[in-house]
């Protein structure tokens, strides 16, 4: 579907939600974050090896990822998490590696917004 100039202008995460979702302590905010930029990674690898071996396990691995960054804010990530999730339950191998693919460059996009926000939180000693 095509975007907006809005959508395609608005931020990568939406730091105000994830914000509100941790209680409004910017603390647990940034350890969630730092956990989620530290752990996610490779989780389209991990997710990829999973399928290959066991379907249902990559399934369950791109659901968490879909609920992780949609509880943080990263509603585009976790969409393409989601799509991935749908690929997988079809069992369509060329569905799945398009969504891989997606969603490696949406994670890859993330985790770089996500780690330019996390350097600019960090206050000099």
């Amino acid at each position: 579907a095509p975007t907006t100039r809005d959508e395609a202008q608005a931020p990568l995460i939406d730091y105000d939600a994830a914000l509100r979702r941790c209680g409004d302590r910017a603390d647990l905010l940034r350890t969630l974050l730092t956990r989620f930029r530290d752990e996610q990674a490779d989780c389209v690898v991990r997710c990829q090896d999973a399928w290959s071996s066991h379907a249902e396990r990559g399934r369950q691995l791109a659901h968490r990822l879909k609920g992780t960054a949609g509880n943080l804010g990263m509603t585009a990530l976790a969409e393409q998490a989601g799509l991935l999730e749908a690929a997988m339950a079809t069992a369509d191998p060329a569905a799945v590696r398009r969504a891989m693919t997606a969603l490696q460059g949406s994670l890859d996009l993330h985790l770089a917004s996500l780690s330019c926000w996390l350097a600019q939180q960090t206050t000099p000693a």
